[in-house]
């Protein structure tokens, strides 16, 4: 088959058109958010999404819940930054506090990336075993967080009556996916596992079904693990290091 310049031109003006035609559909699927009511009101536990611009979701006084409970979908922060303020009540055993609460993909990979927060947070309570970060409580299995940048403060004042203290960290509280490319700078303080980027990486208790890993990351800052009360019947201690405050022996 021989192909003139006419036909050539038609051909590359047919492509055009086709590629033209094809990508406003390609983009339906990503919900772009460019307010903080934009963020409380779109922003579900699964779906795609892209912030276009900076954004403040302001002092948010007392929760008993993450800003966001649960996410299994792609959140794109797009070089943009996220700032708040928030004040949790660890009320509930297990609980996961922070921008994300529970960020894992199920069947399928979440992902958490270009994101800058600058938040501060405390979290009181006497539940135990319960997980803060200022990005992600805890990041689940099938969790990935990359090219972020989280800057603040996390006070941790729990002590469970029944043992067991948190997991505190900038980034995430407990991390069994993935964390890389990640800056972290601020102060974090809290009974149990803490650290800069993470509390706890893998799982003590299972290690070898949930590793977890970090990768080229870095951490400014103060870590303050203070040692429990002589009256508290948790006997776990506290634990405390810049990267984080315990890994399990299978995590990187």
């Amino acid at each position: 088959i021989v192909i003139n310049k006419k036909m050539r031109k038609l051909l590359l003006i047919f492509t055009a058109m086709l590629l033209c035609s094809i990508a406003p559909f390609a983009q339906t699927d990503t919900t772009k958010i460019w307010t903080a009511s934009g963020f409380r009101d779109s922003v579900g536990t699964s779906g795609t999404y892209k912030l276009m611009a900076d954004i403040n979701l302001g002092d948010l006084e007392e929760r008993f819940f993450a800003i966001i409970s649960t996410f299994s979908g792609t959140f794109d922060g797009n070089g943009k930054t996220i700032t708040y303020q928030a004040d949790f009540n660890g009320a509930e055993t297990d609980g996961k506090y922070g921008l994300f609460g529970s960020v894992d993909g199920g069947s399928d990979t979440a992902v958490i990336r270009n994101l800058n927060v600058n938040a501060n947070i405390t979290l009181v309570g006497t539940a135990g075993d319960m997980n803060v970060a200022l990005l992600c409580g805890k990041l689940g299995t099938r969790g990935v967080i990359e090219y972020c940048n989280v800057s603040g403060d996390i006070n941790s004042a729990v002590n469970s009556e029944n043992g067991g203290g948190t997991d505190a960290g900038l980034v995430a509280g407990q991390c069994l996916g993935s964390i890389s490319y990640c800056i972290a700078s601020g102060n974090v303080t809290g009974i149990g596992y803490v650290g800069g980027i993470v509390g706890q990486l893998g799982d003590v208790w299972t290690e070898e079904e949930n590793p977890g890993s970090i990768t080229a990351c870095s951490f400014t800052g103060a870590v303050n693990s203070n040692i429990p009360p002589a009256n508290g019947t948790g006997r776990n201690g506290s634990f405390g290091g810049g990267i984080c405050g315990m890994a399990s022996n299978k995590s990187t």
